[in-house]
């Protein structure tokens, strides 16, 4: 698997638990990087906002159900 791929779903995972912790609505790209421990611009990388985030959380959640 691509080193790119391994941080984006290193990401998805971690923004899933999170989401589960503190809803949806408590999931921050802040907060999802310090728990992979990048920085917020290296989420946003993979990422390019909150919403395209939380969209793709979504996804991988129901493609991991």
């Amino acid at each position: 698997m691509e080193k790119g791929i391994e941080t984006r779903d290193k990401i998805l995972n971690a923004a899933m638990l999170m989401a589960r912790e503190v809803g949806f609505d408590g999931l921050t790209i802040g907060e999802t990087a310090k728990l992979v421990g990048m920085s917020k611009s290296g989420v946003f990388a993979h990422f390019e906002s909150r919403d395209a985030l939380l969209l793709n959380v979504i996804e991988f959640t129901a493609q991991d159900f």
